[in-house]
């Protein structure tokens, strides 16, 4: 409630309460107006400059968690050395393909190989990086689910120094239960391999620059959903 006689500029600083007050001192309650008026700018500014800098962090948090092996660590990384060599090899089909040691999907888990195609495959080829998986015979099959339906994320690991500024590549293979696809996921047989399923166009082969082949080596992480 206002004081009788209160100044209608009180509020940005004229402490005068005598009545007529307000028309009798414009000039002096424009300079007041005007002193509230930049303080006021200026608390925005502020405000704007803490909001920036805190989305910048936002930001920074973000690409960092991209770079970082986190959580739950993949069920298997796969580094693959003198990255370079074998491409040259595959570009003149000496070695199209570089395989991996079998793993596992976790603690008793899934059997598999993984599989790429460092200078492409069929329609991909001198173009993307394939990438592949292959599901194998494992004394745990008998007890495991059929055929097999686990979402398979791959990650190929951005090596740069400077670690907000990672990023790296990922993808998902996920498999669908349809009879054309029995001969990929089925349970394994001694006497028969399953076909290798995948990715055909992982990423383009220009993208695999420096920050992903470090020192002529590339990582790729496979973990299961």
């Amino acid at each position: 409630m206002e004081t009788e006689g209160a100044c209608r500029f009180r509020e940005v600083g004229c402490d005068v309460e005598e009545p007529g007050h307000d028309a009798k001192r414009p000039i002096k309650h424009l300079t007041l107006l005007n002193g509230a008026t930049t303080d006021l700018k200026r608390t925005v500014e502020q405000l704007e400059t803490t909001d920036t800098s805190s989305l910048n962090k936002f930001e920074q948090l973000k690409t960092s968690a991209n770079g970082v092996i986190c959580g739950s660590s993949p069920a298997f990384i796969w580094k693959i050395s003198n990255f370079s060599d074998q491409q040259r090899a595959a570009k003149i089909r000496i070695s199209p393909w570089i395989v991996s040691p079998p793993f596992e999907s976790g603690p008793n888990g899934y059997r598999l190989h993984a599989m790429i195609a460092p200078n492409g495959f069929g329609e991909g080829a001198n173009k993307d990086l394939a990438v592949f998986v292959q599901l194998t015979d494992s004394p745990m099959n008998p007890i495991l689910e059929w055929p097999f339906a686990r979402k398979i994320r791959i990650t190929i690991y951005d090596q740069r120094t400077e670690f907000c500024r990672r990023r790296n590549l990922q993808a998902v293979i996920e498999p669908e239960k349809v009879p054309d696809n029995e001969e990929y996921l089925r349970c394994p047989r001694k006497d028969e391999q399953n076909a290798p399923f995948g990715l055909a166009s992982f990423c383009a082969l220009k993208v695999l620059k420096d920050t992903y082949v470090g020192t002529d080596e590339l990582y790729i992480g496979f973990d299961f959903e």
